[in-house]
């Protein structure tokens, strides 16, 4: 068989090279021919690949961007294009039907229905999924009514922009009262050229915080795995009040909380599915974080794509979710992964940093250090 080609976005980006090198120590990968984009270049200067296509930004100029893509599918013989961010999900999914190649997505009606934050939340009260009580907040003056709508926990409350296609906390931050509150809002639409109407207030939610990767195929739940993030690259951890998604610790443990925090995460992915009549393909990548009564509640949908922690969880249990991802989309023969739920029984940490590749450490390596 030739060897098939892949388009892979973001190329270069942290979350891009990690998974490509999962795809290419997968059997699948010995089959593909990966080409790369992105739009910055410096960051496409560290693709490893030997075809890399610099495009506009899917965020800043989405029409621009398809039109350059799409010329890079007929021009490389594009067999399947895997879009890495939430903008580039949300730039390709109007158009999946017209792309000359195999994408491998949610329907557009659940991408549609879940790329704005508020509007996911929505879909899973909707549905009985736990999530944080959370509102739109419309103008400075209607701060207080929201206030009073929202249980105070722990002396705080949850701010964050809903904006479809961001994602890393954007905007998020705690507050304690309404004046701070509406400091932050101004400060940050000023900074930022956003406006009020895209910031949502939550309930603060003050325990763990789990990440979860579930993989479905035509309706099929295949694969779905989770993490603790126990601290914050930005600094700060989620059971301190920090600030943050993306980890420079974390950590696979099997427990009652980790175990209901996938399975909140697949609830949350068939209500979409029930919301919008469809049935869940590719990729879903959630955060759930626990409330004051302990529950884990869904915060975060990444939908049609994978995080940049990908390889924590490629690295971690039995099964590496990137080469049934790869199968899955090429429409290519694997046998479906035996335990569909894959936590290790075994806790392992996570450690990364900007300058190392990704390291993986037992408990008991964690221990091994002496004392003088």
């Amino acid at each position: 068989m030739n060897n098939l080609n892949v388009l892979l976005t973001c190329a270069g980006g942290y979350g891009a090279l990690t998974l490509l090198e999962d795809f290419q120590r997968s059997e699948a990968g010995s089959k593909v021919n990966f080409i790369g984009t992105h739009s910055d270049k410096i960051m496409l200067a560290r693709s490893p690949l030997k075809t890399n296509y610099i495009v506009p930004s899917a965020l800043k100029n989405p029409d621009e961007y398809l039109q350059e893509t799409i010329k890079i599918i007929e021009a490389e013989n594009i067999d399947l294009i895997i879009p890495k961010s939430d903008a580039e999900v949300k730039a390709i999914y109007p158009v999946i039907s017209q792309l000359d190649c195999k994408t491998f997505l949610p329907d557009c009606k659940e991408i549609e229905a879940t790329q704005d934050k508020l509007d996911f939340y929505k879909i899973l009260e909707n549905h009985s999924v736990p999530a944080p009580k959370t509102f739109q907040v419309d103008s400075i003056d209607t701060l207080q009514d929201l206030f009073d709508q929202i249980e105070e926990v722990d002396g705080r409350y949850w701010l964050r922009i809903k904006t479809a296609g961001t994602a890393g906390a954007y905007g998020a931050t705690w507050v304690t009262n309404i004046k701070e509150a509406a400091t932050w809002i101004k400060s940050f639409c000023s900074k930022e050229g956003t406006n009020i109407q895209e910031f949502t207030l939550s309930e603060y939610l003050p325990g763990r915080l789990f990440e979860c990767l579930v993989l479905y195929n035509e309706g099929s739940l295949k694969l779905a795995k989770v993490y603790e993030n126990l601290m914050f690259a930005s600094g700060g951890d989620p059971l301190n009040r920090g600030i943050g998604s993306t980890p420079i610790l974390a950590r696979t443990i099997n427990d009652e909380v980790s175990t209901k925090a996938i399975e909140n995460a697949v609830l949350a992915i068939e209500a979409a599915s029930k919301e919008c009549s469809t049935i869940p393909n590719g990729i879903y990548h959630m955060s759930a974080k626990q409330d004051a009564k302990g529950r884990p509640c869904i915060t975060e949908v990444n939908i049609g794509r994978t995080p940049s922690t990908v390889s924590i969880f490629n690295k971690t249990g039995n099964y590496n979710v990137a080469e049934y991802f790869l199968n899955y989309a090429l429409d290519l023969e694997i046998a479906d992964p035996i335990s569909i739920y894959d936590i290790p029984n075994e806790t392992s940490y996570a450690i990364r940093s900007l300058d190392h590749p990704l390291c993986i450490r037992s408990e008991k390596e964690i221990n091994l250090a002496k004392k003088i």
